[in-house]
């Protein structure tokens, strides 16, 4: 290997490492997912069962079982923690980083891949997925794989790598200066990668289930066709001048609702040998949950949360036909500001550079698959877009290596107008942020700082692309992202952690032995914290709940309380606190028999609180 790969290679873990691990274990587990995730990996790994996942004592549905392999094989090396959840991820994240490297060292000119890689590492969403106890980060990864095993097989590497290299488009033959394909025929792909290709996404399929196969091979698939359907329309236009445009558009129209091109496409891909390949790495941990479940598992994870979920909105979880787009641009932030140049740049080089045509037909079907496929299913969520985010960062890393050799007024001009919008979006942050911390936090105004980095280093950018040129400005944008990246994702959480104080009750109370019982819901962190299953009852549960009182602590939101507390055996309330990031307030109580843990109630939190009442 050369000494500028590595040097590369060497600066891109640097960077991942620290933007994907730095704190990774300093805040507490997040939302529901996290916790619940990383409670049945605990579970599994209590009862010393790789096949069943339960949480709570109760089956866990949601997700396949390599998330949880991965997680209990780090809390086997390292023992129970946030950290231990978290650093499968950014692993798998670190992965992703290195292979969209490999995939524009075959694709781009230098130094498209290494500013591609760059982009990917410091997206504000594919940085949280990456420091996450859930399975995106692995499904990114083998998705990823996948389609790098594909770029190995069909892209030949021109001249090691450095230069643009040829697709299937250009392969007709060698290109000329005139950038016209001769007619050559293209050799085959090989065997060996695209194997390696299915057992990727067979091990994808493990992470999240059949969307970790179907749609990345329908991104090939719909690739190797549209380019087939190219390379015919180039090859019969000289002879159909003469049909006009509506004939030539029916000869178009005609081929892509060929059958038989279609046909030979699958038969290309090898898909007929490829969905052995992914039963055969998938399909024996489904038969055999299914067979320990008596099919439970099955039914629920295939009818419910893949079937159901594709029908209507599960969860709350709705939007309209632009909840995508807005989440892609938002997902792939500081970097989605050059969303209008980027395009300028990859339409121009696709009129000057065959080669070019068949990289941006691949990494824009990579992207739409995803993005039409998930705007049709009713239940939308910011992170299925994640797995083509590898696609958008080398839409985005040829861009930024191209901009110091360009000289167009149209890319320049945009360019300035992408740098402005980073300063009015940091501008924004700065006055908006202090506002919403105060209001869900009661605090933590130096959040502030995060619309000031970007301000800054908009105007930074803004200068350097003004009097040092395009280099300047890639080096300062990378400067700005990783800087805000890592404060976003790493810092902030830290920070914010500190008011989740009835975890850290929970957790005490379960290293003191004593039992906890909820009433009407029961959030997936307290059953992580506190380390066993927590019962939750419905308010007709009277002997249930009079048990939990005289053994130990009753979690009760403070409206339901109000509703059912002269049907309550005696009691009093041990400590009463908002619930994180909501209005309302969760009472923690205990029978007369358990009086002192009033006496120990001061020291069950991390630190004093003005917001908790001690009763």
């Amino acid at each position: 290997m050369k000494r500028e790969p590595i040097r590369e290679i060497c600066l891109l873990l640097m960077i991942s490492i620290i933007i994907f691990m730095a704190f990774l274990g300093s805040s507490r587990l997040w939302d529901r997912d996290e916790p619940r995730n990383a409670g049945c990996a605990r579970e599994m790994l209590a009862r010393g069962d790789w096949i069943v996942p339960t949480f709570n004592g109760e089956l866990r549905a949601h997700k396949p079982a390599l998330l949880y392999w991965v997680i209990m094989g780090a809390y086997w090396l390292l023992g129970i923690s946030e950290f231990s959840a978290r650093v499968g991820s950014a692993i798998f994240g670190t992965g992703t980083v290195l292979l969209t490297y490999a995939i524009g060292c075959r694709l781009l000119p230098r130094p498209g891949a290494f500013w591609s890689a760059v982009c990917l590492a410091t997206m504000l969403l594919f940085a949280i997925s990456s420091r996450s106890a859930t399975p995106d980060a692995p499904l990114i990864f083998f998705g990823t794989l996948g389609i790098a095993c594909f770029v190995a097989a069909y892209f030949p590497r021109a001249n090691g790598g450095i230069s643009l290299p040829q697709s299937a488009m250009a392969r007709e033959g060698r290109v000329t200066n005139g950038g016209a394909p001769s007619q050559t025929p293209a050799p085959r792909e090989k065997l060996l990668p695209l194997l390696g290709m299915y057992a990727a996404w067979g091990l994808a399929t493990l992470a999240k289930g059949p969307v970790g196969f179907v749609l990345p091979a329908a991104v090939i698939f719909q690739f190797l066709g549209l380019e087939q359907i190219i390379r015919r329309s180039l090859a019969v236009e000289p002879s159909s001048q003469t049909r006009g445009f509506v004939g030539g558009q029916l000869l178009r129209m005609r081929q892509v609702l060929s059958f038989r091109l279609w046909w030979e496409t699958a038969r290309r891909m090898k898909l007929a040998l490829g969905l052995v390949i992914v039963l055969a790495v998938a399909g024996p941990w489904y038969f055999a949950v299914g067979v320990s479940t008596d099919g439970a598992f099955v039914q629920e994870f295939f009818l419910r949360h893949h079937l159901q979920r594709s029908l209507e909105p599960l969860e709350g979880h709705r939007g309209s036909i632009l909840f995508y787009p807005a989440a892609l641009l938002v997902g792939t932030f500081p970097w989605s500001v050059f969303a209008v140049p980027c395009v300028l740049m990859w339409r121009r080089d696709c009129v000057t550079e065959w080669g070019m045509r068949a990289v941006a037909l691949l990494l824009s079907v990579w992207v739409l698959v995803y993005l039409g496929v998930f705007s049709i299913v009713q239940t939308k969520l910011p992170s299925y877009l994640l797995p083509c985010y590898p696609a958008v960062a080398l839409f985005v890393g040829h861009f930024l290596a191209r901009l110091p050799k360009t000289a167009a007024p149209d890319i320049r001009t945009w360019t300035k107008a992408a740098v402005v919008v980073l300063g009015l979006i940091g501008g924004v942050a700065m006055v908006s942020l202090p506002l919403v911390a105060q209001r869900l936090l009661g605090g933590e105004s130096w959040m502030a700082s995060l619309g000031f980095i970007l301000l800054a280093g908009a105007v930074a950018c803004w200068w350097l692309f003004v009097h040092k040129g395009g280099q300047a400005l890639t080096n300062g944008m990378l400067a700005t992202a990783f800087i805000f990246t890592l404060m976003a994702v790493a810092i902030v959480p830290a920070r914010v952690s500190r008011h989740r104080w009835l975890e850290a009750v929970i957790e005490r109370l379960g290293h003191m032995s004593t039992e906890v019982a909820a009433i009407e819901f029961c959030e997936p962190s307290w059953v992580f914290y506190f380390g066993r299953s927590i019962p939750k009852l419905t308010r007709r549960d009277e002997r249930e709940i009079g048990r939990a009182l005289s053994e130990g602590v009753l979690l009760v939101p403070e409206a339901t309380y109000a509703e059912i507390k002269s049907f309550l055996p005696p009691h009093e309330c041990l400590v009463a606190g908002p619930r994180f990031l909501r209005p309302e307030k969760i009472l923690l109580l205990v029978g007369p028999e358990r009086r002192n843990l009033l006496s120990q109630a001061a020291h069950l939190c991390d630190r004093p609180t003005s917001l908790l009442t001690f009763r």
